[in-house]
Order: C-alpha cells, then structure tokens, then sequence
C-alpha cells in the first residue's frame, strides 16, 4: 500500500470507503518497505510491533462485515502485510463482504507471490480489484522485492481480469522506463509508480534521472503502450484551482485492523493503538476522530515544509516515524520527485487533454508527441 504522494491521491477516499489489515505478517522483505520490523501484537502490550503469527479471526472478519453492512460502506481495500498471507482468512473476509454487504466493492493489495489456483479462480470468480505490487522485469524484481518466477505463471490470467492495477515501487530510477514498459507489455495496462517515503532512500542526483525515466514513461502512454495512472491523477489535480494538502489521515479516512480497532488510515496503526478513534463493535468515537484529524493536520499541513511543497502531501505517519512527531521536516528528494511529475505532467497538459478524450471515445490513444505548449501554471 505504498501512496505517490500527490495532493489528491487520497482525497476522494471518505467513510464508505475502508482499509482492512488481516495481519501485518508477509512472506517477502521488500528492500524498501515502509512497515515496521517488529509484527504487531495485543493493543495493551507495551510493544505493540513485537509478535509474530498476528492475524484477525474468523469471528473479527464476521464482525467487520457487520460493520461495513450497518453502516452502509462501499469499499472495503484488503491490505497487510501481505493478505494472502493467510489464504483461508482472506477467503472468509472477502466471501462474508460480499454476501453481507449490498454492492459492496473489495479491493486486495497483493505481492502476488501467494497466489494459489484457489485464490485466482476466486478472483475470477468475484469482482475483487486487484492491486499488483510488481517492479519490473525479473532482475529488477527479484534485486528489490524477489520471488518474480512465483508471479510470473499467473500474468495471463491476472491480465485477462481487466480489474488489475499495477503498482511498481521508484525504488531504483534508473533503468524505470523499461520496467514499466515491460509490465505493460504482458497485458497489465494499467500502472502507478509510487515515490518512496523513505527518508534517505533517493540521493539528490536521482531526481534528474527520474525525470528523464517518467517522461519517457508518459510519452509512452502517450503512444498507447499503457496507462500510468498517477500522471492521470496529477493532471486532474492540476486542473483545479485550488491544491489542498489532504490525505485520509486528516480528510476522512478509516481503516481496521486484525482486533477490529478503527483508525484514520491505514499506516496509523504503525505507531500504535493511542491513535485508534474506535473499533468495530462499539463504532467510531466522532469527537475523537475529530480531534487527532485537526491535531495531525496542523502539525503536519500547517508546518514549512507544506508551504514549501504546495502540491505534496507527505504522509504525517512517515514524518512521525522519522523525527517522533507530526511537524518534522519532510523528505526533500520525495518531495522534489513529487514536483518533477507534477512538472512533466503540466508539460504534457494537452497531450493528456486528448488521450483523456480519445480514452472517453473508446478510440486508439496514439498522439503525435510534441512539447506543444506548458500548462500555465508552470509557465513561469
């Protein structure tokens, strides 16, 4: 569940829409994951990322369902650790959604590496959306997350669902294009590249290099290669008059977690349950969600480094974690890197203008390149 860090990537998510962690547990040690160490454990312990085997229950899972059903919500995203972790919870969770909650729609964050045959005519057999964390082709996976041989038997039918998203992680820029190329060549059109939060992961000369990878990477949208959805964002984003920091953390997010405590999104959780605002058999604490929604949102958004970054909203849980408070300086490489596509995407402002509308037409994509014109907001 790793965010672009673009103003607006999260703000459409509101109360219909919620996060479910089934374990912090995964079987991978992604090089650059931003989760703790540590495994959570009981809410009361003194370390609450200490234990490992962590999972929700069959009797959680009912009652989160009840809970999505009585209050109506839309959306439930699945997400860990990794999910499939623990297949038959995973299976439980989504099969009681789905026949407890009216048009409910779930959504799964998977590395893809725990796929079964079982899980994949699940997915076939159910609406689930999938979002595939996959950086590439096998050198490129294998050196930053591994296991790419484990993913590659399921491409075609992952592909064939039309309801596969892809998320590969920046973690090496150079060489980004052709990652991203290759995942659009096995059918799985439909990308995101995500900055990592990570302080001190990006050194000051990659930002160049990012920029050349990701326009090199819009152009190839451009073309009809595949679509890159956070440049898509960006370009809406971009649009309105007004930028917003904003994330569900202090919008109106909400995530569970394997006890079926509530929290304001779904990284939340990582420091701790003093920021739980509810669980899940007693409902949410409205004055409290209220409160650590402002606090958090005036430490973070209210300090320099958001007047500095206008179209960044850094995640305060990746500053708390940094400096041990919501107002500490933010990542200046992420938040550079955010600028550079915001900048690219403003240079292809028309370009994507047409795509959009060909897109909407349901006819080919195919654009003459060209830098016709800068998007006024960059014209300076």
């Amino acid at each position: 569940m790793l965010q672009s860090g673009a103003a607006g990537d999260c703000a459409d998510r509101n109360m219909k829409s919620v996060h479910f962690l089934i374990s912090p547990n995964c079987n991978l040690r992604c090089k650059y994951c931003y989760q703790l160490e540590g495994i959570p454990q009981e809410p009361s312990a003194l370390d609450y990322h200490s234990q490992s085997r962590t999972k929700a229950t069959a009797a959680v899972i009912d009652s989160f369902a009840e809970f999505c059903h009585k209050n109506s919500v839309e959306e439930v995203v699945v997400f860990g650790g990794e999910p499939l972790f623990y297949p038959d919870l995973f299976q439980h969770l989504v099969e009681s959604l789905y026949a407890r909650v009216t048009g409910i729609e779930v959504g799964a964050f998977t590395n893809g590496t725990l796929i079964t045959e079982e899980i994949m005519r699940l997915f076939e057999r159910l609406p689930i959306s999938v979002l595939l964390s996959l950086d590439g082709g096998r050198e490129r996976h294998d050196r930053m997350r591994g296991g790419f041989d484990r993913i590659s038997r399921w491409f075609d039918r992952l592909a064939g669902l039309q309801r596969v998203r892809v998320a590969v992680q920046a973690g090496e820029v150079v060489g980004l294009y052709d990652n991203v190329s290759f995942i659009w060549s096995l059918g799985l059109r439909d990308v995101y590249v995500n900055v990592l939060e990570s302080y001190g992961w990006y050194a000051p000369s990659d930002v160049l290099q990012f920029e050349q990878e990701y326009e090199r990477i819009i152009q190839g949208m451009l073309s009809g290669q595949g679509e890159i959805r956070c440049a898509l964002a960006l370009h809406e984003m971009l649009k309105q008059s007004v930028q917003r920091h904003e994330c569900g953390i202090t919008g109106e997010g909400l995530a569970c977690d394997w006890h079926g405590l509530l929290y304001p999104c779904h990284k939340a959780m990582e420091i701790g349950p003093q920021l739980a605002i509810g669980d899940i058999y007693k409902g949410l604490d409205e004055d409290l969600s209220r409160k650590i929604r402002a606090l958090i949102s005036e430490k973070a958004y209210g300090s320099p480094d958001a007047a500095k970054f206008p179209l960044v909203s850094f995640c305060p849980i990746s500053t708390y974690q940094k400096h041990g408070h919501f107002g500490g300086e933010w990542n200046k490489e992420f938040c550079e890197l955010i600028n550079r596509k915001a900048k690219l995407v403003s240079k292809y402002h028309y370009e994507i203008e047409e795509y959009q509308g060909r897109k909407n037409k349901r006819a080919s994509p195919v654009l003459e390149l060209g830098a016709k014109a800068v998007h006024p907001r960059f014209a300076s």
